[in-house]
C-alpha cells in the first residue's frame, strides 16, 4: 500500500470499513440488494465477483476503497 493509504488507515480519526467479502472482519459492512445491482453493472475489469462487490459497495456507501491488487 502507500504511504498515504497507510496513513490514512492509521489515522484514528477515520472510521475504517471492512466488506464480508474480506477476510478481515473489524467492523462488517453487508451486502444488500442495492450492492448486488451495483456490482452487477460494473463493467468486467475485475472478473472476480469478490472484487466487483467490493467497488460496489464502496461506490454505493460513499467511501474510498484501499487494495494492494494492481487491477
Amino acid at each position: 500500500m502507500s504511504e498515504k493509504a497507510i496513513a490514512q488507515i492509521a489515522d484514528e480519526t477515520n472510521e475504517l470499513w471492512f466488506s464480508v467479502a474480506s477476510i478481515w472482519e473489524i467492523r462488517s459492512l453487508g451486502i444488500t440488494a442495492f450492492h448486488a445491482l451495483q456490482a452487477s453493472a460494473l463493467p468486467l475489469h475485475h472478473r472476480d465477483p469478490f472484487d466487483q462487490m467490493l467497488i460496489a459497495q464502496a461506490q454505493i456507501e460513499n467511501m474510498i476503497l484501499v487494495s494492494t491488487d494492481a487491477i
